[in-house]
């Protein structure tokens, strides 16, 4: 069956021949082209692609690093310490960078276009799904990680095309597609704070996973820059089919036919050469089969051998790719300045990025009101991200600029920075160390261009894999580290042996004396567990939804909401007015030591707001726990 591609089968079908019922066995006939890159254009389509990488991270990457606004209300519905929800935020921004050289893998396999279109689903979806988290835990894996690999996979992407696109002006492309996230920092971190406002924190991450979507659109415009080395070859069909491979007759066939086929399925180079051209029907005549020689038997089941084979044969070859791959790797650590930039990439993510995530509960911290606020500090540290990817995106294109120095003196000033974030006691100091931070974060921008000069544009995205995962790994570690530091006596449960033991004592009438066998965090879990386990809960059923309605009529008024709860405190029986009295008079003393414990009045309400309540379903509309927002605010009256 020698045929023109061009021709061939295709016209022998048109004219109804048996070619159209032959199939060929296993495998593809033609072998891939070897694919080239095109020298970069610099400009054409490549504008369109520095376009939608833009849009791509501003969708993908608004909600992560804005994470700041639903870190308070994740505090506020679940009860969680600092440190246990800072790993929510931590891993949207670390685990998508820690998975980067298997990001890398899969751009380099299947394009940016593909991978950024999967990637769209992964991030609408793992933020829809987080709509409807029940717990802390299940945000880990919906908000966490899916939506973290997620954004780690477009990033991948869009630098990786943006570097295919461009080199001349790379790092002003560079620069202009990372401001995206930072846009997307500064504009979901009031979006998100409205939404909220309006639909709730379930709603607003709806609303967010929805507008996600738009990241399919973009991806669809990713367009490789490839070329094929060689027009598509002019051979014929059979010629290019190895002696293993044969065509046969697609039709109905007994089992004894079938087991024929099966060890008759080779013919020699002879017999291939034999066989007649596609319209000739003889190719579809039995004796074809009854052609082979008996004395050639032995040499097809040989083959049949060899088929078996295939498998192990293409399972080395696999083993052989990644043994190349880690041989490449061990090469790029060789090179001392990749080593420096993967150890300097780390320390800067552990201290760097948790301020854009906790700055917020600083201020908080440092008791400033958000009245004084003039922008949110999130949205500072967004804008001037922004600008200083800008910047110093530019500066990396002149030549008289040498790049690893400029990144290096961004790191050193970040340093500096970080230092005084301890000394800033008003919101105009923390909004001032904000934009200083957000400005030397735009380094990320550069971060691209100094690699592709360390290592060079055909290990880039081999390279710039591994950084990211160090990257990612600090983005980890970092945020819960400084919310561990953050977390008090009461943010820690006690030892459940020792919670046991004290219990059991205090139920036996045994003097206790808790400066000496006592362990702060135990005392804290008794107390808690005294105030959910009472018979009748500190606010009966018949107050909760009086406590609902007043927050919700006077949220906006302080002055107002404190005489309404007031009043409908005073409805309470006398028992539970002292417990309250008492429980508010010991949590006042405990917030005197707020500057060693790092726990403040409305903190300490956040703790134990919701073991007033025995049944939090009670005040369905103010979130999945209730009692943490209406707690806080009795609480914080009394």
């Amino acid at each position: 069956m020698h045929t023109d591609p061009g021709r061939g089968c295709d016209e022998a079908a048109s004219e109804g021949t048996g070619c159209a019922d032959t199939r060929v066995l296993p495998l593809p006939l033609q072998p891939a082209a070897r694919m080239v890159f095109r020298k970069p254009p610099d400009g054409g389509w490549g504008w369109v692609i520095v376009a939608v990488s833009f849009f791509t991270q501003f969708l993908c990457y608004g909600s992560p690093l804005a994470v700041g606004v639903l870190y308070l209300e994740w505090l506020d519905a679940f009860g969680e310490g600092k440190g246990k929800t800072a790993w929510v935020g931590s891993l949207a921004n670390g685990i998508g960078l820690l998975a980067s050289p298997v990001c890398s893998i899969c751009v380099s396999s299947f394009g940016a276009r593909p991978v950024a279109i999967f990637s769209g689903f992964m991030v609408a979806g793992g933020l829809m799904m987080s709509s409807f988290a029940p717990n802390i835990y299940f945000l880990y894996v919906s908000y966490g990680i899916v939506v973290g690999l997620g954004c780690g996979l477009l990033y991948t992407a869009t630098v990786t095309i943006t570097c295919q696109y461009f080199d001349k002006h790379r790092g002003l492309a560079l620069g202009l597609i990372s401001t995206g996230s930072s846009v997307g920092l500064f504009i979901y971190a009031a979006l998100q704070r409205e939404l909220i406002e309006l639909y709730g924190l379930d709603g607003c991450l709806l609303i967010v996973g929805a507008l996600s979507l738009n990241i399919l659109a973009c991806g669809s415009l990713m367009r490789p820059l490839e070329s094929s080395s060689s027009p598509p070859p002019e051979k014929t069909c059979v010629d290019k089919v190895p002696d293993q491979y044969f065509v046969y007759h697609e039709k109905e066939k007994t089992v004894e036919e079938n087991i024929s086929i099966l060890e008759k399925g080779y013919t020699d180079e002879k017999c291939v050469n034999n066989v007649p051209d596609c319209k000739q029907d003889s190719i579809l005549n039995k004796n074809v089969l009854s052609s082979i020689s008996i004395n050639e038997k032995d040499t097809y089941k040989k083959k049949v051998v060899e088929q078996t084979n295939f498998c192990k044969q293409l399972a080395k070859r696999k083993w052989q790719l990644y043994l190349t791959y880690w041989k490449e790797t061990m090469v790029l650590f060789k090179n001392k300045v990749f080593s420096a930039l993967f150890v300097a990439i780390l320390l800067f993510d552990i201290g760097g990025f948790p301020p854009s995530l906790l700055m917020e509960d600083v201020a908080r911290s440092a008791n400033i009101s958000e009245d004084d606020y003039y922008m949110p500090l999130i949205s500072i540290i967004g804008i001037m991200t922004t600008i200083g990817k800008l910047i110093l995106g530019i500066l990396a294109d002149f030549k008289w600029v040498n790049t690893l120095y400029l990144y290096v003196t961004t790191l050193l000033m970040t340093g500096v920075a970080l230092f005084a974030i301890p000394f800033a006691k008003s919101y105009l100091t923390l909004a001032m160390l904000s934009g200083i931070l957000g400005f030397l974060t735009g380094n990320w921008s550069i971060f691209p261009y100094v690699t592709t000069k360390t290592v060079g544009i055909e290990k880039l995205t081999h390279a710039y894999g591994i950084l990211m995962f160090f990257a990612g790994l600090g983005n980890s570690l970092g945020p819960p580290i400084v919310g561990l530091e953050l977390v008090s006596i009461f943010r820690i449960g006690g030892s459940a042996n020792k919670d046991k033991e004290l219990r059991q004592k205090y139920n036996q009438g045994e003097k206790i004396d808790l400066i000496n066998d006592g362990v702060v965090d135990s005392v804290a879990s008794l107390l808690k567990l005294f105030l959910k386990e009472l018979p009748v809960a500190v606010f009966p059923d018949n107050i909760c939804s009086g406590l609902l309605k007043t927050f919700q009529e006077h949220k906006l008024n302080a002055t107002e909401c404190i005489e309404s709860l007031r009043e409908l405190l005073s409805c309470l029986p006398k028992a539970h007015q002292n417990l309250l009295l008492f429980l508010s008079t010991f949590l006042l003393k405990v917030a005197t030591y707020s500057a060693v414990t790092f726990m403040t009045l409305e903190h300490l309400a956040i703790v134990f707001g919701p073991a007033l309540f025995n049944k939090p379903v009670a005040a369905g509309n103010l979130g999945r726990s209730p009692g943490q927002r209406q707690g806080k605010g009795v609480l914080w009256t009394f």
